[in-house]
């Protein structure tokens, strides 16, 4: 009866613990999909020189992100056909 009740506790250890991956899996996959801009990789190849790291830098004249009341729509519009 042991032997049963070991196997029993062994098995469903190992079944809880692999639909655990499978959940962070599809979390993952759901909050990124492979057509997603990588938006902290753009901004640093070419926005960080002027804006810098943390968008206040104002380099060139760049205006400080932060203080930026745009919606999110035109923010979109600005980054993809800039100004």
């Amino acid at each position: 009866m042991k032997k049963i009740l070991l196997f029993l506790l062994l098995a469903g250890l190992s079944w809880a613990c692999s639909n655990a991956d499978d959940s962070a899996t599809a979390r993952a996959s759901m909050t990124r999909n492979s057509d997603t801009p990588d938006g902290k990789k753009i901004y640093k190849l070419y926005c960080v020189t002027c804006h810098g790291l943390y968008g206040n830098m104002g380099g060139s004249g760049a205006f400080d992100l932060t203080k930026s009341e745009l919606k999110v729509e035109d923010r979109v519009a600005v980054i993809t056909n800039g100004r």
